[in-house]
This record gives C-alpha cells, sequence and structure tokens, in this order.
C-alpha cells in the first residue's frame, strides 16, 4: 500500500460518491444527460486520477499534455459511474458517424444496452463483440467490420488478464494502420483497494486517461 494511504480520506470519498452517484441516477430515472449526474461523474474521476497518481500528483498536474493517442483508459468505481462515462463515448462517437464495438462482459452489456435505450440511443448505432471474435475478424481482415473504410470506436473490458494481454500484442499488428480508437475500461477498485499492482495495471497506467471532461491527457507515472 502506498505510503500514507491508512491516513488519506480518499477512499472514503471516493465510496460516498459512488453511492451518491447511484442514488442520483435512480431519482433521475436513469438520465445520463442530467447536469447533476455529469457533474458528480467528473468528480468522482478526478477522486480516482488523485488516488492512483499520488505519488506523482506534481507530475501529473504540471506535465500533461494532449498527445494525440488514440488508445486511452478509463478507469471507473462502480458500475453507474462506468455507464455515464460509456454513454459519453457511445454518444460522442455516434455523432461523429463513427462504427462502434463494444467487448465486455455479456450481462454488463445488456444492462448498458438498457440503458442506451432508455436514453435513446438506437440499439443498430452499437454492437457486441466478444474479444476473442473481433482479434479473429481484424486479424483476418472480415469485410463484416469496416475498420479499414470507417472511423470506428471500440470499448474493451479487459477482465482477463493473460488473454487480454496475448490479444493486444498481437492486435496492435493489425490496428496500427486502421481508423480505430479503443477505449480500455479498468476497475478502479482493483487498483486503489489492493497492496499491490497487477501486470495488467501496470500496463494500463501508460495509457492516457478518458473522461467526460473530453480531454486526452499523458499521464506521466
Amino acid at each position: 500500500m502506498r505510503v500514507l494511504c491508512n491516513n488519506c480520506g480518499l477512499k472514503c470519498h471516493i465510496k460516498e460518491w459512488k453511492e451518491r452517484l447511484d442514488d442520483l441516477l435512480a431519482k433521475k430515472q436513469n438520465n445520463l444527460l442530467d447536469d447533476e449526474v455529469i457533474c458528480l461523474s467528473q468528480s468522482i474521476d478526478d477522486l480516482i486520477s488523485d488516488c492512483i497518481f499520488c505519488n506523482t500528483s506534481n507530475l501529473y498536474s504540471s506535465n500533461r499534455r494532449n498527445t494525440g493517442e488514440r488508445d486511452s483508459i478509463l478507469y471507473y468505481y462502480g458500475e453507474q459511474h462506468l455507464i455515464v462515462n460509456l454513454y459519453n463515448y457511445i454518444e460522442e462517437g455516434i455523432r461523429s458517424k463513427e462504427n462502434i464495438y463494444i467487448s465486455v462482459e455479456k450481462n454488463l452489456y445488456k444492462r448498458l444496452e438498457n440503458y442506451l435505450i432508455i436514453n435513446r440511443i438506437p440499439t443498430e448505432k452499437f454492437k457486441f463483440m466478444c474479444l476473442k471474435d473481433m482479434k479473429s475478424m481484424i486479424e483476418n481482415n472480415d469485410k463484416s467490420i469496416k475498420l479499414g473504410e470507417e472511423k470506428s470506436r471500440w470499448i474493451v473490458q479487459p477482465s482477463l488478464q493473460k488473454h487480454f494481454l496475448y490479444a493486444e500484442s498481437t492486435l496492435n499488428k493489425h490496428t496500427k494502420d486502421l481508423d480505430l480508437d479503443i477505449l480500455y475500461v479498468y476497475d478502479a477498485y482493483e487498483h486503489i483497494h489492493r497492496n499491490a499492482k497487477s501486470e495488467l495495471s501496470s500496463k494500463l497506467l501508460g495509457k492516457c486517461q478518458y473522461s467526460l471532461k473530453r480531454e486526452s491527457h499523458e499521464l506521466w507515472v
């Protein structure tokens, strides 16, 4: 555990604000466009960054810059916080006429799909793809996905570490020339509340962080 973590209140604040977001979404009837919902989600983004990057907070504050990096990471704390951010990312892509592919656990996908429908996102605007199938289709230049013809966004939940790390290493060979933005979604709870970082969380720390602020920054860690 990081030095001074035991005396830091960030973990409690993040948990408290996560519960507030859950309650607020219920009160707002799952309206993901509500200003209060967006503002509260942004605040959770900031708290997560403060916690994860606390050992390098000075470098993070002074040296972050827009790199134009296509791959980014979304640290989320609680499912509601994840869904608010994913709605923003998906809606942003749809407005830009991009293809949206989603590779997450099926149960999570169903809940996300319900939120998107409630918030008037047509189901034909996004598509579920398991990570294995998406990897195979990219490697084989499958024409049923239009990665070579149109700009696309791909949401990836790397829940199986070994499979994901292998998949990413091989995918990099095939996606570098494609107009494809990848958003990796990672549960911040695992990083914040565990004593040691996993191989995957260490790898993802080098990526840009995505948040509702629509900023793309390199995080110096």
